[in-house]
C-alpha cells in the first residue's frame, strides 16, 4: 500500500481546485454583498431576525454529522485501491465545502436583507473552517492510512 500511495500526488491538485474554487465564490459574493450595501446606499430596514443563525446551524450541523459511509459506499479489507480511498476523499470534501458555501451564501443574502454584522461573521467562521479542511497532500495521506488502518 505504501508504494501506491505515492499515486496521491496527481490527485492533490483537483482536490485544492474544487476547495478553492468554493471559497473564491464565498469571497467574491462577499465583496458583491458589501458593495451593494454601501456603495449602492441599500437602504433595508436592518431587522432583529435569528434566521442567519438559523440558516448556519440547519444547514452545517447535519452536513457535519453525516457518517462518511452514507455519503459515499466505502470499500474495506483487501479490495479498496488507493484510487478508491481518495474517491471517498474527495466527495467528502466536495459534500462538505458545498454545504459550508450555501450556507455562507445564504448568510450573506441576509446580510443583504437585514444588514446584520454577524451574518458576515458567519461567513468569516464558515470560510475559516474551510480554511481549516483545505487539502494538502498530507491530509489525504493521512485519511488514506487511517483508511486503511481499519479496514486491514
Amino acid at each position: 500500500m505504501n508504494d501506491s500511495l505515492e499515486k496521491i500526488d496527481e490527485h492533490v491538485m483537483p482536490c485544492v481546485i474544487i476547495a478553492a474554487a468554493l471559497m473564491i465564490a464565498v469571497v467574491v459574493f462577499s465583496c458583491v454583498a458589501l458593495a451593494i450595501v454601501y456603495l449602492r446606499g441599500f437602504n433595508a430596514a436592518p431587522g432583529e431576525t435569528l434566521v442567519p443563525l438559523a440558516i448556519a446551524v440547519v444547514s452545517f450541523g447535519p452536513m457535519m454529522l453525516v457518517p462518511l459511509s452514507s455519503i459515499v459506499g466505502e470499500k474495506q479489507g483487501e479490495n479498496a485501491t488507493v484510487e478508491d480511498y481518495i474517491n471517498v476523499y474527495r466527495t467528502r470534501l466536495l459534500v462538505r465545502f458545498a454545504g459550508i458555501e450555501g450556507m455562507c451564501f445564504a448568510n450573506i443574502v441576509a446580510y443583504i436583507v437585514a444588514q446584520q454584522w454577524w451574518s458576515m461573521a458567519i461567513v468569516g467562521g464558515g470560510l475559516s473552517i474551510m480554511l481549516a479542511m483545505f487539502p494538502t497532500r498530507t491530509k489525504i495521506r493521512q485519511f488514506i492510512e487511517s483508511q486503511t488502518a481499519f479496514s486491514v
